[in-house]
């Protein structure tokens, strides 16, 4: 028996109809599909528009603009993303470094990537080429969901100061400072503590740039937390200094790893 072709996945740029409506996908994901997956008018295939929402759907027609128009077959169970939500404050770093943290973000569920211009960072991206950068970034995230599986794409946020940042937390946010810092807490006590009194609230992760946040801006974070009621802490990730990219990978994932697990066997139980 001939066995059937895994159905691949694209993302539209708008939330997806209900089951029998049609809707269009933009012509850089439908030359993906005609040209690369070689679907033709007829075929399946799986779509989901970054929400959670992911469907079957059927190619109904290529038109001359390039796009492509799919009719929704069967709409598929909504994902409710996974947990805990992890939100990242990532201090740029050098070269293209910044776009690998994005597909690894991706990979792992990180729900919202800011990227961070703070006193040490190399890196300042101009005015004017903000849009183009968010528009890659984007781009790169969408990819790295359809090799991962994901269905929310991360949210990449256009850069911010350190002062901007701040505002962009809730009183009484949960906020980690990763920093090798003699004040430091070891991020295996800080996790066994947490996982004894964990609210399910979203975990803000600052990480910094090649040389880590200036004492300027570790007090500024330490006075804001007691000025915005924040459940703040400052976590070291060993004895070793590892750089931004690796940081960001190792704290990421020793979160998704571990409380999520820990989340599934309390579900489970």
């Amino acid at each position: 028996m001939k066995s059937k072709r895994r159905l691949r996945r694209f993302f539209s740029s708008a939330p997806l109809p209900a089951s029998g409506a049609s809707f269009s996908i933009p012509p850089d994901e439908a030359r993906h599909l005609k040209t690369i997956i070689r679907l033709k008018e007829g075929d399946s295939c799986l779509v989901a528009d970054g929400t959670g929402k992911e469907a079957v759907a059927r190619v109904e027609v290529f038109p001359p603009d390039g796009s492509a128009r799919l009719v929704v077959e069967k709409s598929l169970a909504v994902s409710d993303g996974l947990h805990p939500v992890l939100k990242v404050f990532q201090a740029l770093p050098r070269h293209d470094k910044f776009e690998d943290i994005i597909q690894k973000a991706q990979e792992l569920g990180v729900q919202e990537l800011v990227p961070l211009h703070s006193e040490r960072t190399v890196v300042k991206i101009e005015e004017k080429k903000k849009s183009s950068k968010l528009a890659r970034w984007h781009k790169i995230a969408a990819e790295a969901a359809k090799q991962s599986g994901v269905l929310r794409l991360t949210e990449i946020k256009p850069p911010v100061t350190l002062e901007e940042a701040e505002r962009l937390i809730p009183a009484g946010g949960i906020v980690l400072l990763f920093h090798p810092h003699k004040k430091a807490v070891p991020f295996r006590r800080w996790l066994d503590a947490y996982r004894e009194d964990q609210d399910g609230g979203p975990l803000h992760l600052f990480l910094g740039p090649e040389g880590g946040f200036s004492e300027k801006e570790v007090s500024r974070l330490e006075r804001e937390a007691q000025n915005r009621g924040w459940i703040f802490a400052m976590v070291g990730l060993g004895d070793t200094i590892l750089k931004s990219d690796t940081a960001f990978i190792a704290a990421a994932a020793a979160l998704r790893l571990v409380l999520s697990s820990g989340a599934q066997e309390e579900k489970d139980s």
